[in-house]
């Protein structure tokens, strides 16, 4: 929690705990694995690169663990890049 410095005391949350209690981020493999369980034939990674946060640990090398386990089934990466669109295949 981190309080704002106005008249009065205001509380902001900056890291969103999921309303469901269960973890938001997949890992690379979980990832994979929903896409196909869902029938992706992309997959768009977003939750990486994070640093700094008490709840987020972050595998190491995640983008090239994800193309790992997206190689052993049907599922396409596309990293996007920040402010980057997603080209969807026609």
């Amino acid at each position: 929690m981190t309080r704002i410095g106005l008249s009065w005391p205001i509380t902001v949350r900056l890291w969103r705990e999921p309303v469901s209690g269960q973890p938001g981020v997949l890992t690379p493999v979980q990832a994979v694995a929903a896409a196909a369980i869902l029938g992706a034939r992309t997959l768009a990674p977003i939750h990486y690169g994070i640093s700094g946060m008490d709840n987020y640990a972050e595998v190491d090398g995640p983008l090239g663990r994800l193309r790992k386990a997206a190689g052993d089934r049907a599922v396409a990466v596309q990293v996007v890049e920040p402010g980057a669109w997603l080209k969807w295949p026609a």
